[in-house]
């Protein structure tokens, strides 16, 4: 019995594979519930921290003097009580403004050093000016609730910003890749200039000065807190 020709399978026709979805702001809020971990901080109670009661020692008891029988001596002590009164009042001012001074310092190094690194992860593929990059976060951060929120919510949640720059990156590269306009850039380098020129002949001369040796980001920052009167 002769061996009969075997058939071939049929070949397997590919499968296509869908294209993957492209992740938006509002796939990223979703994904790590932003809104909801807002409300969550803001609601959440403060636990109150345990004060230090420090213990004095015994005093005698103090006498005022008499205003009818020693009125040389009351006047005395009204005077010491207003002069205490006008000290402590002094110190408590001082006191306070060095505080409020040193808090915001601390709190505009922070946020600094939070946008320069936001702005080198973008300029990552952007590859850019990185005044160009920090324009554009600053006003997508103006014009965009979602990435507002992000933003805002970065230290509950940093793993929702790092993914919102990623998606925020690649929609700026099709900004960024047509070729920027001669004219346009000259006009962008004189306007600066003329900002720092600006700055020197409104503020004392060593202030001037300094902000004249600035860098483009960092004159631009310091440019926009005087003209809100941050500092």
């Amino acid at each position: 019995m002769s061996d009969l020709p075997q058939e071939q399978s049929p070949t397997p026709v590919p499968t296509e594979t869908a294209p993957e979805a492209i992740q938006t702001l509002a796939d990223v809020a979703k994904k790590y519930n932003v809104d909801q971990q807002v409300q969550n901080f803001t609601a959440q109670p403060q636990t109150p921290q345990p004060t230090y009661q420090p213990s004095y020692p015994a005093q005698p008891p103090f006498t005022a003097p008499d205003p009818v029988t020693s009125p040389d001596q009351w006047n005395q002590y009204q005077a010491s009580l207003l002069m205490q009164n006008q000290q402590l009042s002094g110190n408590l001012r001082e006191l306070t403004q060095t505080v409020e001074s040193i808090r915001k310092e601390a709190t505009q190094a922070r946020l600094d050093t939070e946008v320069n690194k936001a702005v080198a992860k973008v300029n990552d593929k952007l590859k850019v000016d990185p005044l160009y990059a920090e324009i554009a976060l600053e006003k997508r951060y103006r014009d965009d609730p979602i990435f507002k929120r992000i933003w805002d919510n970065r230290q509950v949640n940093p793993k929702a910003l790092e993914e919102a720059l990623e998606v925020v990156s690649n929609e700026l590269q099709g900004v960024f890749s047509v070729r920027q306009d001669p004219q346009l850039t000259e006009n962008l380098r004189a306007a600066k200039q003329s900002q720092r020129m600006m700055s020197t002949t409104q503020k004392p001369s060593g202030e001037g000065e300094d902000a004249m040796k600035m860098g483009d980001g960092e004159f631009d920052r310091w440019w926009s807190q005087k003209k809100r009167g941050l500092i």
